[in-house]
Order: C-alpha cells, then structure tokens, then sequence
C-alpha cells in the first residue's frame, strides 16, 4: 500500500537529523584545520583566497555532508520501493543505477560549491567590516574561525558554516552592542540569558565590556549555525528524498512492473501548517512519472527541485504520494 502524506513527513523528519549532524560535523573540522598564523597574514595582505584556504576550507570539507545526502538517498530509494511495490516482485533500490550516480554527482558538486560561494561571501564580509572597524589581523582571523572555549578545548562562534546574511546578521549585532543600540533585541536568535546584562548597560550608557560583546556574539554565532544547520538538512532531506522516489518509480519502469503512463505523482502539502501560498495551491496536483508538476508558475519535478528557485526549495516540507497501476500480467 502506498506511503500516506504522514508516513512520508514521519521519514522525512526521520533523515534531518542525520544531515544536520553531516553539516556541523563538516564546520568542526574545518575550524579544527583552520591555521590562525596564515589567515592573519592573509588578511593584513587582503588576499581573501588565501584567508580561505587558510580558514580551513578545501574542496572536500563538506564531505560528511555530501556523504550525508547519499545515504539519505539510499534510505529513500529504500522506503519508496518498500512501501510502493509489492514485496513479491522483489524489487530492491539500485542506488548504482547511472541516473541514480549521475543524481548524486552533480548535487553533491552543486550543492558545495553553493555552500562555499556563501561562505567565501560571509569571510569576505568579516574581513572587510574589521578594517572599517579598526580591528587588528587577529581579532578579524578570530571573528571568522571562532575563538577556543575553556570548557571544550574547540572552537566554536565565527562565520564558518555560515551565509552571508547570517554573517552580516553577526557583525551587525556587534555593532548594535558596541553603540548600545536597542535593535538587538529584536534579533530572534540571540541569546536571552544574557539580555539582563544588555539592558542594563544600555540603560546606564555604560558600554559593554570587549570580552562580553565576544561571549554575547559567540553564543549568537553558535545559534545561527544552529539554525543554518537545521535549514540545510531540510532542504537536503527533502531533496534526496524525492529525486530517490522518483529513480526508485523509474526502476519499477525499467524492471517491467508498470508502463511510465501507469504511474502517477501527486504533491501533497497537507502535513505542513505554514506552507507557502504557492504549494498549498499545489496541493493535489496530479502528473505523470517524467512530468513536472507547475508551481507558481515553474517546472517541478518534485518540492526540492534545484531547477526552482530558492524562494520554492528552502525549507518546503511537501511530500509526493504515489499511485501505480502495476502491469497486470505482475499480478
């Protein structure tokens, strides 16, 4: 019997975590590989490839993503042949089928070079707001790798793993801080156990001392990294999941158990109370396998489809039911 919308958002919610994990474990070691010594040079020279190699960042840093997104993929190919096609025709997911490598290939190039293009964005910026601000070498390096935390030993805080809106949203708040300006607080992921303190300083006029904007800044940081985590994951999920279900229904073609025309997508938005204007309207659109579903007016395969812009992929939570007419002589 073919998976409901619930059991769809039940599996999706099931790979998040598993991919957000990938991400911050990708920013861990980039950090951990960063070398202060260089990025200072690097940045006193205003060489911002060199202070890029030299945070740590190198063509296979977000392996354990990538990585990630395939066993993510796997899995989906898994439950959709599971819950889709009767356990009797033996039909297993090929994840080593061409268009199933092809898939994973050229997501996985697209979706680093995505990630490091905002974050060579997000350095550029830092190091450019630490020369208008007068900040030494040091302090810039330190504000992009993260500072040592007494309590781990790690790393944690700067911009790497972040955009550049994130990375902008940190240096702002700084500012904010440093000018006893009020529109800190409202910033929805900072950190509210330090907002006594902030009030306080900025109803005495009294600023805030250097290494407690750094403690403020850090855990504001570490927030937003949480939430780019969160993001990527949902965003990767769901594509891996769909683009899996749909290689899995064309094996089911190739194998001889339905025609193309016999199988059926239809999008589903229902198990997401805030879902954009545009897919709720999507809701229920039926096409056939190989066809693209029309959503605010573009072509897509599926929700998470890459040839969508932003505005129709990040953090959508549509799921795809199927429905197949298996060939009769498979009966």
């Amino acid at each position: 019997m073919p998976a409901t919308a619930r059991q769809l958002q039940q599996f999706l919610a099931s790979l998040e975590p598993g991919l957000a994990k990938a991400f911050s474990d990708a920013v861990e070691s980039i950090r951990a590989r960063s070398n202060i010594g260089a990025l200072e040079s690097a940045i006193q020279a205003l060489d911002y490839e060199a202070a890029f190699y030299a945070a740590g960042i190198r063509d296979y840093s977000w392996v354990y993503l990538t990585e990630g997104v395939r066993d993510a993929y796997l899995k989906a190919g898994a439950f959709t042949v599971a819950a889709d096609v009767p356990a009797r025709f033996g039909l297993d997911f090929n994840i080593d089928n061409p268009r199933a490598r092809d898939w994973l290939a050229s997501h996985s190039s697209n979706l680093v070079v995505e990630i490091n293009a905002g974050q060579r964005d997000a350095i550029r910026q830092v190091i450019t707001s630490g020369f208008e601000l007068g900040n030494n070498p040091r302090t810039t390096a330190l504000d992009i790798v993260g500072r040592v935390s007494k309590q781990t030993g790690r790393r944690s805080g700067g911009v790497i793993g972040l955009h550049e809106q994130f990375s902008d949203a940190v240096i702002n708040a700084r500012k904010d801080l440093k000018e006893l300006n009020s529109n800190y607080f409202n910033r929805v992921r900072r950190d509210k156990r330090f907002d006594k303190a902030v009030r306080e300083s900025f109803a005495s006029g009294k600023p805030l001392s250097k290494e407690m904007i750094e403690r403020i800044s850090n855990s504001y940081e570490n927030r937003l990294l949480q939430t780019r985590a969160t993001n990527v994951a949902r965003t990767e999920s769901l594509s891996a999941m769909n683009s899996a279900a749909d290689e899995a229904l064309r094996q089911v073609v190739d194998e001889g158990l339905a025609e193309a025309d016999a199988i059926e997508k239809i999008w589903d938005s229902s198990g997401k109370s805030k879902s954009r204007d545009s897919h709720r309207a999507a809701n229920g659109q039926k096409v056939k396998l190989g066809d693209p579903f029309i959503v605010n007016g573009y072509p897509m395969m599926h929700p998470g489809d890459r040839n969508a812009p932003v505005s129709e992929i990040a953090n959508c939570a549509c799921v795809i039911r199927h429905k197949i007419s298996f060939e009769k002589t498979m009966l």
